[in-house]
């Protein structure tokens, strides 16, 4: 999954069930979660082979960051940064 982020691009991709929108440098991503590490707040997992960066300002709606666990369907919003992470504001986690 490649994702691309520029001045009023916007990019969906769907692969594997996952999908993506990126729109400037805010990407919305929606999959399973994968190698979790850290602890709250600051958890770090990917979801569609994106690296995704939890912190005290990220809000988490359906369960708290505790209920971030590997297989867990999530749908993540927030901004990439410089080395490619994404920097939660809000994971939404799903049944």
């Amino acid at each position: 999954m490649f994702l691309l982020a520029a001045a009023s691009l916007v990019c969906l991709v769907s692969a594997g069930g996952r999908r993506a929108r990126a729109q400037d440098n805010h990407v919305e991503i929606t999959g399973s979660v994968a190698n979790v590490s850290g602890t709250c707040p600051n958890l770090v997992f990917t979801v569609a082979n994106l690296r995704v960066a939890t912190h005290a300002g990220t809000r988490f709606d359906d369960g708290t960051c505790a209920d971030v666990k590997a297989g867990r369907r999530v749908e993540v919003e927030g901004t990439v940064q410089p080395d490619g992470a994404l920097r939660a504001r809000e994971v939404d986690q799903r049944p």
